[in-house]
Parts: C-alpha cells; sequence; structure tokens
C-alpha cells in the first residue's frame, strides 16, 4: 500500500482522487479498490461510496484531470508559439503530446488506452475528451486556412492526426525495452512525416 498521511477532515473526494493517483502510477491499476482507499484514508469502507459509485467512477474523474492538465498543456505550448511558423507551432503541439506520454504514462494509458473508461457514458469525462479532440481540429483549420495544410474534412484529418501520434506514443508508454524506447529519438522524423501527409 502506498504512504501516505490518514485522512481526518476536509474534502475526502480530493483525498480519494489524490491517493489512488499515486495507487495508480505506484501500483497500478489492478491496484486500486474502493476498500483499499478507505483503508489507506482511515475512514469507514462505505465513505468512498459517498463520492464515488465504484471504482470505475473514480478512474473517470482521474482521466478527468488527466485531460485538463493535458490541455492545458498543448493549449498554452500554442498559444506561446504564435510568434513561430505555422508548421513549427503544430510540430510543438505534437512534441507536448509526446513529453505527456512520456511524463504521466499512467494517466495517458489511463485517459487514451483504458477501452472501459473510453466507452463510459460519463459526461464529464465525454466533455473534457471532446474538448481536447475539438482543439485539435481547431488546430488543423488553422493550418488549412494558412495555406500549409490541405484544405480537406477538419474531422478525418483529426483522427489522422490522433491515430498516428496515439499508436506512436501507446507503443513508447507500454514497452521498456531498450530498443523500444530507443524509437523516442526518432519523435523528430515521426512529426515531419505527419506534417508532410498534412502538407500543401
Amino acid at each position: 500500500m502506498v504512504a501516505s498521511n490518514k485522512y481526518h477532515h476536509g474534502d475526502l473526494r480530493t483525498e480519494l482522487i489524490r491517493v489512488a493517483t499515486l495507487m495508480l502510477k505506484t501500483e497500478g491499476i489492478d491496484s486500486i479498490t474502493m476498500r483499499g482507499l478507505a483503508a489507506e484514508l482511515n475512514v469507514s469502507r462505505t465513505a468512498p461510496y459517498r463520492h464515488f459509485k465504484d471504482k470505475e467512477e473514480l478512474l473517470c474523474a482521474i482521466a478527468k484531470e488527466g485531460f485538463l492538465h493535458f490541455g492545458a498543456s498543448i493549449s498554452s505550448v500554442w498559444e506561446q508559439g504564435s510568434n513561430l511558423s505555422t508548421i513549427d507551432r503544430f510540430s510543438a503541439v505534437g512534441t507536448c503530446y509526446i513529453n505527456f506520454s512520456r511524463e504521466y504514462p499512467e494517466h495517458y494509458q489511463l485517459m487514451f488506452g483504458n477501452t472501459g473508461l473510453l466507452k463510459s457514458s460519463n459526461p464529464e469525462l465525454r466533455k473534457e475528451a471532446d474538448t481536447t479532440f475539438d482543439f485539435l481540429r481547431g488546430m488543423l483549420a488553422f493550418c488549412q486556412e494558412a495555406g500549409v495544410f490541405v484544405a480537406e474534412d477538419t474531422q478525418l484529418q483529426a483522427r489522422f492526426v490522433w491515430c498516428a501520434l496515439h499508436g506512436y506514443c501507446s507503443i513508447l508508454t507500454a514497452n521498456t525495452d531498450k530498443k523500444v524506447l530507443s524509437m523516442l529519438d526518432d519523435s523528430n522524423y515521426f512529426l515531419k512525416k505527419i506534417v508532410d501527409g498534412l502538407s500543401t
């Protein structure tokens, strides 16, 4: 069990998310149980259920926080790159995407790799996931208007970019093999190929 300060007062919901997130990072998703969290925070077995109906709802809350952090990161990179060329600005966001998956692999796999959560009807999680995808579509529309990307359906372009980046990042986050991890050195080449595929 992860080490943490025992819960005595305050916001139990926040503490449940915090401790579960730490467990996700240090011990993996299977280590998280509502009973285990209750014991770790020194509350009754039923207390966590006042905030989350089950483990899936708790994981959705963690994934939502991941999307919020991810969305803020790529938005910040995009805004700060306003003095760059359109291509370099877009590529900088791609680099941010890759870096997020490397720095927060547990969150990344929870956000994008857990089919149970991806299929979840949780409205808050779906909203944040959709917001992130809409931001990607907005960047592509900007690049099209700037004349650097082919003018076509931004929905299809966004799906292409996401599938390409997600495939690359999923391989990196799911493996510790040195040959696989060496693919990280190829990130600039990989991003260039994505850009080349979209360019006019």
